[in-house]
């Protein structure tokens, strides 16, 4: 379903799954998202300079207010 918001709890298991080394359609796979959501949240955890172990530190509550913090986004196809 397209533009359906998903959990922090949800943004966190990708994270961990990236750790463990998982590809992202493995990981699209896995948590029923789409590899499109996966290299989202990948790009936007490199643009926020965090490790996984940060995010996963972070109460939900505020690692949720860093992801949706207007992080700009660029497409690397498009550049």
């Amino acid at each position: 379903m397209a533009g359906k918001q998903i959990t922090m709890s949800k943004v966190k298991q990708i994270l961990q799954q990236i750790d463990h080394g998982l590809s992202q359609r493995e990981i699209s796979r896995r948590l029923c998202v789409d590899r499109k959501t996966v290299a989202l949240y990948l790009q936007k955890m490199k643009l926020l300079s965090l490790t996984t172990q940060q995010i996963l530190s972070l109460p939900d509550i505020e690692a949720d207010a860093l992801f949706k913090a207007d992080v700009p986004i660029v497409d690397d196809k498009e550049a």
